[in-house]
């Protein structure tokens, strides 16, 4: 609640420099010459997407035109930071498991370099262009298994930063979720256990971290809210009393 940056708490943002291990980060926006710095403890400090904004913050990691690798393209998340990265001049490459299946428009389509990779197989060296600036890492498998997607969830990500390492990438972007406690659910476990792999990569990260991501299409809304619809009186278990901070999409992008 420091007036300086605003009130907490919708959306967490932590910036580490690849590999470097430190409690303490911090980065400078070149434009306001503005630091944030982030000491992560046992509770971690949260900025408002408002106050991110202010600070320049997310203007900087998309004011300069660049090559921007974006996994997860065909996801909730993906297909709307798509075009919002080209109404901004950036060139975009996607990488998708099935080209026929990126479900985007054949104009888009037109405007992106495509290439067909499964972060799930052998890794392919050079399948990534070498001139990537930087990759939004929007990947994650519990919409195709509910046993064993934290495994896949963490060999993914290994083969993407190993895809990454000849590149010249310098920024990986990852959304992950509000993981504050020291016990959490398996779901929680697995997006901070990407977070931290990706933290062993060559480039710098930069994690969001969010809880429901509220709009039309988000797996989360859509339950809640077919729930509403469907079921007016729910006798619930006692977990439905956890609080959430949601966010709108759009904040989110």
């Amino acid at each position: 609640d420091d007036p300086e940056w605003g009130s907490s708490s919708r959306l967490g943002l932590r910036h580490g420099m690849g590999n470097v291990p430190s409690q303490q980060n911090s980065f400078t926006n070149p434009e306001s010459q503005v630091t944030i710095r982030i000491v992560v403890s046992n509770s971690i400090q949260f900025l408002t997407t408002s106050s991110i904004w202010q600070c320049g913050v997310g203007k900087s990691l998309r004011s300069e035109k660049r090559k921007n690798g974006l996994t997860g393209a065909n996801g909730y998340i993906g297909m709307r930071l798509l075009p919002l990265l080209l109404d901004q001049g950036h060139q975009v490459v996607c990488s998708v498991r099935d080209a026929n299946r990126l479900s985007i428009s054949e104009d888009l389509k037109k405007q992106i370099e495509i290439v067909v990779i499964d972060f799930l197989q052998e890794v392919r060296p050079d399948a990534l262009p070498k001139d990537i600036d930087a990759a939004y890492y929007l990947i994650h498998s519990m919409s195709s298994s509910t046993s064993d997607f934290d495994e896949k969830e963490e060999r993914a990500v290994k083969n993407f930063n190993t895809y990454l390492e000849p590149t010249n990438c310098k920024q990986v972007i990852y959304v992950g979720g509000i993981a504050n406690e020291q016990s959490l659910s398996k779901h929680l476990w697995s997006r901070k256990n990407v977070e931290n792999i990706l933290y062993q990569g060559s480039a710098a990260v930069t994690v969001l971290r969010a809880a429901i991501i509220v709009g039309s299409g988000s797996a989360s809304f859509e339950i809640i809210r077919d729930l509403c619809e469907k079921l007016p009186l729910m006798v619930t278990p006692r977990w439905v009393k956890t609080k959430c901070q949601p966010i709108a999409i759009r904040d989110v992008l």
